[in-house]
């Protein structure tokens, strides 16, 4: 029997889980700072966006490459499938902008007139959240190479933009030409964490083996591109990015990185060290598990300086639920894919 079967939720609790969210959140924005309460959204809208667009990455790289893991992850179909559901939610981000955005009013330069103005902000928001529903969309239906490689490419231009204008601008004075990449790499981390979470299947063992290497690879490759933007920050001395981190190793802000690094680097790096673990689906299942959550902290880590603790828990009260009906959404999206 394969790995991936196991005892589900009854259906009624799995269908009330994400209106049990909603209402968490409602209780919890309630007694938030209105900025606190957009911020904790906007981590959690990037984390589902992350899991379903990564998805779609993985299934595009496998029609270039030939490569396995599909066949031993049957959630990665499922959760690309998903990506046009979740992507219009970037109209909420739009509304919560002046919450969420110092430059919203206008900042002074060229790049207040042009590049951070509201309009221009959201013509790039449509157009990135356009192609990555695009590739979510015909990701499980098999494209051949040139259309993969195409969306791939595009793809590689878009998440440069996402994380400039979605989480970087947060501060309109911080650049960094490196985070696109690094916000690429937690994306296919996310999606196979989910993906290994929700159960793989122990009858394409070549496959469980391959998303066990990559999971690792994505864990150490996301740390490396993090760890780099920090020192390369910190040697260059520069004001504007002191700040940036600054507002961010406040107490809060370091014992929620610390733990991310713990949940997201650490413990899957010791559980997956091993041949045999890597191979192992339940093994597998664990370690997407820690780094899903590893992934949740450093999302609000990165979006919500001075304010962790109550984006934390609107987070948490959006993902938490999200996390627990994952079977029932994956099974009614491959029902209906």
């Amino acid at each position: 029997m394969a790995e991936a079967r196991r005892m589900p939720l009854p259906g009624p609790a799995r269908a009330a889980m994400p209106a049990l969210g909603a209402l968490a959140v409602l209780a919890a924005a309630a007694t938030l700072a209105p900025g606190t309460a957009a911020a904790g959204a906007l981590a959690a809208w990037l984390f589902a966006l992350s899991v379903t667009t990564g998805a779609g990455l993985w299934l595009l790289i496998a029609r270039l490459t030939g490569g396995r893991w599909p066949g031993a992850a049957p959630a990665l179909p499922a959760l690309a499938r998903l990506t046009p559901l979740i992507a219009p939610a970037g109209v909420l981000l739009f509304l919560a902008g002046p919450l969420l955005y110092p430059w919203w009013e206008g900042v002074p330069g060229l790049r207040g007139e042009v590049y951070l103005v509201p309009w221009s902000f959201g013509l790039r928001g449509a157009g990135i959240l356009a192609l990555w529903s695009l590739i979510g969309w015909l990701a499980p239906r098999g494209p051949g190479p040139v259309v993969a490689a195409v969306l791939l490419t595009a793809y590689g231009i878009s998440v440069g933009l996402a994380g400039l204008d979605w989480v970087l601008s947060r501060d309109p004075d911080m650049l960094s030409t490196a985070f696109g990449m690094l916000l690429a790499a937690m994306q296919l981390g996310l999606a196979l964490a989910v993906a290994a979470a929700a159960g793989l299947d122990a009858r394409a063992p070549q496959g469980v083996a391959d998303c066990g290497g990559l999971l690792l690879a994505c864990c150490l490759g996301s740390f490396y591109l993090a760890a780099m933007q920090f020192l390369v920050s910190w040697s260059g001395n520069l004001p504007f990015k002191a700040a940036w981190f600054g507002a961010r190793t406040d107490a809060t802000g370091t014992a929620v990185i610390v733990t991310a690094l713990v949940l997201g680097v650490l413990m899957p790096f010791a559980a997956l060290l091993g041949t045999s673990a890597r191979g192992s689906p339940a093994v597998l299942r664990a370690a997407g598990a820690s780094v899903a959550a590893g992934g949740v902290l450093h999302l609000v880590w990165l979006a919500a300086p001075g304010a962790m603790a109550g984006a934390l828990v609107v987070a948490a009260a959006l993902v938490l639920p999200a996390a627990l009906a994952v079977p029932s959404i994956l099974q009614g999206s491959a029902r209906h894919g």
